[in-house]
C-alpha cells in the first residue's frame, strides 16, 4: 500500500534503467480506481505522460521501474480525474453517505500498487487541526462518489 505522496517526484526508470522522468501525478478512474501514473518528462515542452499501472514493474522508495524500454509502446488508459493536476481531486470536500456531513478535505490517496484500489482517503481538517491531531485515514471497502466539488464516501470507516 503506498500514498501518492511518498511516491511524488520519485524517477521513473525504463526497463534498461534509464530514467525516463519523475512522478509528477496519479491517474483515477470515474469509479475511483488508481489507473497509472503521470510522468513528468524533462523535454523543452514540459508535457505529461501516462504510465498504466500495467506497464509498472515495482514500486521502490528510490523509483518506480517500468516493464518496458520505450515509451512508444506504452498504450495510455482513459482517466477521469487526477489526484492534482487537470480535474483534481485533492481539496474536494468528503462527505460521509450515512451522515452526509462533511469530514474534511481530501489530501492524499493509500492505494495498492497492483491493482489500484483506492483503500483509504487522507483527510484533513485544516492546519491547525492537522497539527494537533494529525490528519485522518479514511478506510472505505466500497467506491466513492466522484462529483464536481465534492466527493462522498460511502460506508466510511474511521
Amino acid at each position: 500500500m503506498r500514498t501518492f505522496s511518498l511516491l511524488k517526484g520519485l524517477p521513473l526508470y525504463s526497463k534498461n534503467g534509464k530514467k525516463i522522468g519523475e512522478a509528477c501525478d496519479l491517474t483515477i478512474s470515474e469509479e475511483g480506481k488508481v489507473t497509472g501514473v503521470l510522468l513528468s518528462r524533462s523535454a523543452i515542452l514540459k508535457r505529461t505522460v501516462q504510465i498504466p499501472l500495467e506497464e509498472i514493474e515495482l514500486f521502490e522508495s528510490d523509483g518506480i521501474y517500468l516493464k518496458c524500454d520505450d515509451l512508444t509502446k506504452i498504450k495510455p488508459q482513459p482517466y477521469e480525474y487526477t489526484l492534482h493536476h487537470k480535474d483534481s481531486i485533492a481539496g474536494k470536500q468528503v462527505i460521509g453517505n450515512r451522515t452526509g456531513k462533511t469530514i474534511g478535505v481530501l489530501e492524499d490517496v493509500y492505494f495498492t500498487e497492483n491493482l489500484g484500489n483506492i483503500v483509504a482517503y487522507e483527510i484533513s481538517n485544516g492546519f491547525f487541526s492537522d497539527l494537533t491531531d494529525g490528519k485522518l485515514p479514511l478506510s472505505t471497502h466500497n467506491p466513492p462518489s466522484l462529483g464536481e466539488d465534492t466527493i462522498v464516501i460511502p460506508e466510511a470507516v474511521q
